[in-house]
C-alpha cells in the first residue's frame, strides 16, 4: 500500500511539473547583436521653438519580435545655450543659437540594441523610471496645474511638456546608420491667458484661484497613451484648475484719464487639438478676494500661432 500511495504521489508532481512547463513556457531573451543609434526633433510651442534644452531627458522603448527593452534614459547630444536674462536668476534661451533639427539622442546608461528578428523603436519625454511599457506611458495630470511666477522660459512645469515619437518603420537588419524618429508630438497645446479687464475694485487684490471650462474635454488624470497607437486611456474632464499658491496680485495703475488695471499673464497645457481648440469658446472664473468674476471668450484669431491657444483681448469682467 505505502509503494502505491509513493507511486501516485511521484506521478502527480510530474503531471503537475508538466502542467506548469505547459502554461508558462519560458521567455527566451535574445542578446544583443549592437547598439542602435537614434535620433529625433522636439520642436513645438508647448516646449519652445529652441529645440532640446538641457533639462529634456528621453525614455526609450525597443520591441525585438516582441521582447521589450523598456524604457531606457537617454538624453539630446546638443541642447540650445542659455542667455543671462534681465534680472538675477532668469535666463533665456538662446534664440540666435536654436537647435532645432534631428539631433542625436545618446543613452544615459544602458544603450538599446539590436536583436533577432523585427524591430520597434518607440521614445517619449519626459522620462519616468515609473513606465514599464510603451503600451501605457503616464501622460501628466493636467486637471489641477500651478502657477508658476515668470522664469525664463519656464512657462509651465517640465511634466506637462510631454511629447511622442515611433519609428515609421520596423527594422529587421542590424545598421550603423542613425535611425531617426522624427518629430516628436504632443497631445496637448499651450494656452496663454494675457492680463483681464478687470474692475477697478479689485485693484491690489490677490487672485486666489482660476478654473478653465469648456463643452469639450481639455484634461486628464490617471491617464496613459499607448506609444504604438497613439490611443489615450484615463479620465478625461472639461475643466482646469489652476491653483495659485500665495495668490496672483491685480495692479493698477493711474494715467489721470482712467486706471489700467492689471495682472500676471498666465499659462495652461490643454488637452486638446489646436486646431479644435481654435473654435472652442472657454468659460473663465476668477476668485478675487473670495468673490467670482465668471466670463467667457474665443481664442485670438489675430495672434494665431500653431500650439498656442491666445485669449488676447477675450476676457472683459468690467460688467
Amino acid at each position: 500500500m505505502k509503494k502505491t500511495v509513493n507511486f501516485l504521489c511521484a506521478a502527480l508532481a510530474l503531471a503537475a511539473v508538466v502542467g506548469c512547463d505547459e502554461k508558462e513556457p519560458e521567455v527566451v531573451d535574445f542578446p544583443v547583436v549592437g547598439d542602435l543609434s537614434i535620433s529625433g526633433r522636439y520642436v513645438n510651442y508647448l516646449h519652445g521653438s529652441q529645440g532640446w534644452v538641457e533639462e529634456d531627458k528621453i525614455g526609450v522603448f525597443v520591441t525585438s519580435d516582441g521582447v521589450e527593452q523598456a524604457n531606457l534614459l537617454y538624453e539630446p547630444s546638443e541642447v540650445c545655450p542659455i542667455v543671462p536674462g534681465y534680472v538675477d536668476g532668469m535666463f533665456i534661451y538662446d534664440s540666435e543659437n536654436p537647435v532645432d533639427g534631428d539631433i542625436l539622442l545618446n543613452p544615459a546608461g544602458t544603450a538599446a540594441g539590436f536583436k533577432q528578428g523585427e524591430h520597434n523603436i518607440y521614445a517619449y519625454t519626459p522620462y519616468s523610471e515609473g513606465n514599464t511599457t510603451y503600451s501605457s506611458v503616464k501622460l501628466p495630470k493636467t486637471d489641477v496645474q500651478e502657477y508658476i511666477e515668470y522664469d525664463g522660459l519656464h512657462y509651465l512645469k517640465g511634466e506637462y511638456m510631454f511629447a511622442y515619437a515611433k519609428l515609421a518603420e520596423p527594422v529587421t537588419e542590424s545598421t550603423s546608420a542613425t535611425l531617426s524618429l522624427g518629430d516628436f508630438v504632443s497631445p496637448f497645446v499651450m494656452m496663454t491667458i494675457p492680463s483681464a479687464t478687470l474692475p477697478e475694485a479689485c485693484v491690489n487684490k490677490k487672485v486666489t484661484k482660476i478654473v478653465v471650462s469648456a463643452a469639450k474635454d481639455i484634461a486628464v488624470s490617471d491617464a496613459s497613451v499607448n506609444l504604438e497607437t497613439g490611443e489615450m486611456t484615463g479620465t478625461f474632464s472639461k475643466s482646469i484648475e489652476l491653483d495659485c499658491g500665495d495668490g496672483i496680485l491685480v495692479e493698477g495703475i493711474d494715467y489721470g484719464f482712467g486706471m489700467m488695471v492689471s495682472m500676471s499673464t498666465i499659462y495652461l497645457s490643454l488637452f486638446m487639438d489646436f486646431d479644435e481648440a481654435q473654435q472652442t469658446e472657454f468659460t473663465f472664473t476668477y476668485t478675487i478676494d473670495g468673490q467670482d468674476y465668471t466670463t467667457t471668450g474665443s481664442p485670438s484669431t489675430s495672434f494665431v500661432m500653431e500650439g498656442n491657444v491666445n485669449m488676447s483681448g477675450a476676457l472683459d469682467f468690467t460688467e
